[in-house]
C-alpha cells in the first residue's frame, strides 16, 4: 500500500492516544509535531511580510522554511512507517466507519489496555511555552536614529527588545521608499526637510503610523526623548557633526517605550493556540483534519478539497484549495462558512465540466 507524505502527516495530527508501552513514540511524535507547527508559523510570518511589501530576503526565507517543513513532514512519515509499526503501536488501516465518506488510507493507533497518551497534552504545553517565548521577545522600545552622512543621512525606525536586539522586520527606513507595492503611510512617505534631527515631528508621525501597523503603541505616559549612545558612538557622531546639515545634528537618536496592542496579543493567542472549530457544515459536506490548521473537505462522498486557516494580525484568512498539496487556491475568505457554503455549487460546476468533456 502506498501512502503519501501528506496522508502520513495528516494521520499524525489525528493521533489522540498511544500506548504507554511506547513512551519514546509519544515524545518523538510530540517533538515532530511541534517542529512542523513552528515551521508553518514561520512560513506564515514570511508570507505576511511579503504581502505587506516589507523588505526581506523573501526567496531565501521561503526556501529555507519550505525545506524545514518538508524535512519535518518526512520525519513524521518515518515515525508512522518503518520505525514504529508493531503490535500495540501504529498500523496502516483503510477501514472507514459505515456512512462516512471514502477517505484515503491513513494510520491509526491501537492502544493496549486503553492507556491514554500524553502527546496532545505535551503539544499543548509546548505551544504554551512557545507563546510565552513570543511574548517575551516582543519589542519594548522604539528608536528613531539618524544615519551617518555617508549612509545617506536619512532616518530609520528600529523596534528593540529589552536586551537591545532587533528583528529584520522591525528595521524600517522612514526617509526612503520601500519595495514596490509596499504599504505606505496614507498621508505620504515622510521626505520633507529634517529640522530637528531624529526629533522632527514628521519623523515621529511616520514612526507612529508604522508602529500601529505592526501592532504596537506608546506605553502609557511615554513620549519620545533623546537617547545618548556609548562613548565611542558619541565620539564618532561628534566627528561627523560638521558634515551634517543643521537640522540633523541633534538629537541623532530618540526613543520611546512601546507595548503590543490588544489586537497584536490576540493574534499571538490565535497563532499559538488550538485551531478554531469549523462551523456547521452544509448538507453533504464532511471535514476531516489533515494537518495543522487544515482540513480535507469532501462532498457527496466523491470530491475533495483542502481548507486551511491562517491567523493574521489584521484579519485571519481562510483558503480553499483544489489539491491536497494546496498549490491551487480557489478562493479566500475571512470565515470558513463563506467557503464551505460554496462547496455544493463547486461540485455541480465540476460535474457539468465533466459532462461536457464526455460529450466531446
Amino acid at each position: 500500500m502506498t501512502v503519501s507524505d501528506e496522508q502520513r502527516v495528516a494521520a499524525v495530527h489525528r493521533l489522540s492516544v498511544t500506548s504507554e508501552r511506547h513512551p519514546e513514540l509519544n515524545r518523538r511524535v510530540a517533538d515532530a509535531r511541534l517542529e512542523l507547527v513552528a515551521a508553518i508559523l514561520a512560513m506564515d510570518a514570511v508570507e505576511e511580510r511579503i504581502q505587506a511589501g516589507e523588505k526581506t530576503h523573501s526567496l531565501q526565507e521561503q526556501a529555507a522554511v519550505e525545506l524545514a517543513k518538508n524535512a519535518h513532514a518526512q520525519a513524521l512519515a518515518d515515525l508512522l512507517t518503518a520505525r514504529w509499526v508493531g503490535p500495540g503501536a501504529l498500523r496502516p488501516t483503510s477501514h472507514q466507519p459505515p456512512g462516512e465518506p471514502r477517505m484515503p488510507p491513513s494510520f491509526d493507533v491501537s492502544p493496549a489496555g486503553g492507556e491514554c497518551s500524553q502527546v496532545s497534552a505535551t503539544m499543548t504545553e509546548r505551544l504554551v511555552r512557545m507563546r510565552a517565548g513570543q511574548l517575551a521577545a516582543l519589542p519594548t522600545i522604539a528608536e528613531i536614529r539618524m544615519a551617518y552622512p555617508l549612509a545617506g543621512g536619512g532616518a530609520t525606525l528600529r523596534l528593540m527588545t529589552a536586551a537591545g536586539s532587533t528583528a529584520e522586520r522591525y528595521l524600517i527606513p522612514l526617509t526612503e521608499r520601500g519595495a514596490a507595492g509596499r504599504e505606505n503611510d496614507p498621508a505620504g512617505l515622510y521626505l520633507d526637510a529634517i529640522t530637528d534631527g531624529a526629533n522632527t515631528e514628521g519623523l515621529k508621525t511616520a514612526a507612529r503610523w508604522h508602529l500601529m501597523r505592526l501592532g504596537f503603541n506608546y506605553a502609557r505616559g511615554a513620549d519620545w526623548a533623546p537617547h545618548t549612545g556609548s562613548a565611542s558612538s558619541e565620539a564618532q557622531r561628534k566627528e561627523w557633526a560638521p558634515m551634517l546639515p543643521d537640522g540633523h545634528r541633534w538629537p541623532h537618536t530618540i526613543r520611546v517605550a512601546i507595548t503590543a496592542t490588544a489586537e497584536h496579543l490576540a493574534y499571538i493567542d490565535r497563532a499559538y493556540g488550538p485551531a478554531p472549530e469549523l462551523p456547521d457544515l452544509p448538507a453533504g459536506v464532511s471535514a476531516h483534519p489533515s494537518g495543522p490548521r487544515s482540513w480535507q473537505i469532501c462532498y457527496a462522498n466523491h470530491r475533495f478539497w483542502q481548507l486551511s486557516y491562517r491567523p493574521r494580525m489584521r484579519g485571519d484568512v481562510w483558503a480553499l484549495y483544489a489539491d491536497p498539496a494546496r498549490t491551487k487556491p480557489l478562493a479566500w475568505a475571512a470565515s470558513a462558512d463563506e467557503l464551505l457554503a460554496t462547496i455544493p455549487a463547486r461540485d455541480a460546476e465540476a460535474q457539468d465540466r465533466t459532462a461536457v468533456r464526455k460529450d466531446h
